[in-house]
């Protein structure tokens, strides 16, 4: 029995364009792709300067994806980072 898993309907589908150092992360693209795959694999493959970049240009989608998409895909660290930047971390560092 194979198990076909279902995949999410993006929400945010506006396409963008896809910067120089983006574009390993977005092998199956050209040029532009929807801003929701964008930050989706930035989270999942970039460094931690890519992170913050990937929230300063989309900062809405970025709070969706980590809030949509499972701890395989984004691992809690880039979670933490958006949700510090965003202001969701007091000074104790308590969500």
């Amino acid at each position: 029995m194979t198990s076909v898993a279902k995949r999410r309907p993006l929400r945010y589908r506006h396409k963008v364009p896809i910067p120089e150092k983006w574009k390993p992360y977005l092998w199956d693209e050209q040029g532009e792709a929807p801003v929701e795959k964008v930050v989706l694999r930035v989270l999942m493959y970039g460094d931690f300067e890519d992170w913050r970049e990937a929230y300063e240009r989309y900062p809405e989608v970025c709070r969706y994806v980590i809030e949509h998409y499972p701890h395989p895909q984004v691992h809690r660290g880039v979670k933490f980072w958006i949700k510090w930047w965003d202001g969701r971390y007091e000074e104790s560092g308590e969500p």
